[in-house]
């Protein structure tokens, strides 16, 4: 905006000085184009504002329908995995539902899972199962095993063993 000014300023300081008025047409004439982008970027100024928030509105709806999107695959993950939708979380039980989904893919107390394993198991990315799978491990359900062709593998510690076989599993 500032160049444009500019341009605007010299060009009415140019015409200023013309002698004779020889050049004054072709002067008034730039004048009037510079006028004219002047007005051109203003309007491109005001769409761009506009554009602006309605892209901030389009991130809210985006994050809305992500929540959705997400509330809706643990309905199809539970309708999809029986063993999930008749095991109620308990008020008193220490892990969320997402954590349990990646326990409950262990099918004896020795197996090692593969991430991209259980993020194709769950049908969700491999971003998700690192951060449920940071928790469990945190939490000391997990522990994070060896690398294998590039794929990290994990395996359930003792106290993820005792926490499956007090759910029913591994008998």
């Amino acid at each position: 905006m500032g160049a444009t000014k500019d341009l605007v300023d010299l060009t009415a300081q140019l015409a200023d000085r013309v002698n004779g008025g020889e050049f004054s047409a072709e002067f008034e004439d730039v004048q009037r184009k510079v006028a004219g982008l002047v007005a051109e970027n203003s309007m491109l100024q005001e769409n761009r504002l506009e554009l602006l928030t309605r892209n901030a509105e389009l991130e809210k709806k985006i994050a809305s329908l992500e929540v959705r999107v997400g509330e809706l695959e643990q309905e199809c993950a539970s309708l999809r995995n029986p063993r999930l939708a008749t095991e109620p979380r308990l008020a008193s039980d220490p892990l969320n539902e997402d954590e349990q989904k990646i326990l409950f893919l262990f099918v004896d107390p020795a197996t090692e899972l593969a991430w991209n394993y259980v993020a194709r198991k769950l049908d969700k990315g491999l971003a998700w199962v690192d951060l449920f799978a940071d928790s469990l491990q945190k939490k000391g359900y997990l522990v994070v095993g060896r690398k294998d062709a590039g794929y990290v593998r994990f395996a359930l510690t003792s106290k993820g063993k005792e926490y499956l076989e007090a759910k029913g599993f591994f008998k």
